[in-house]
């Protein structure tokens, strides 16, 4: 019994979390969504402004990452499960390579 706490903490450490909702096009693109695990980022995620009203028009859908939030504990998720669209990941890319002072704010 002893070593049953370590055992679950084994067993849920890399769970992966379901968030692809049920949007299956892009509102942006439309485009039709595709599916990708990516990595849950936990915490305050402090990003430029104009990267989350760019986010926001050009590519709502990139998920190339699922934000978290602040509470973290022994049985949290490390990946999640997300639809995404290319053309909104594309874009992303292009604001990232347009404006990579933004990673420096």
């Amino acid at each position: 019994m002893r070593g049953l706490p370590i055992l679950v903490l084994i067993l849920t450490g890399g769970c992966v979390a379901d968030r692809r909702g049920d949007q299956n096009t892009c509102p942006v693109h439309e485009s039709a969504l595709q599916e990708d695990t990516v990595r849950i980022l936990y915490g305050l995620v402090l990003r430029d402004p104009d990267y989350w009203a760019a986010m926001k028009a050009r590519f709502p859908l990139s998920n190339r990452e699922y934000l978290g939030g602040c509470m973290i504990g022994c049985c949290s998720a490390s990946s999640a499960q997300v639809r995404f669209c290319a053309r909104c990941r594309q874009a992303e890319a292009e604001w990232w390579a347009q404006y990579p002072e933004a990673l420096k704010r």
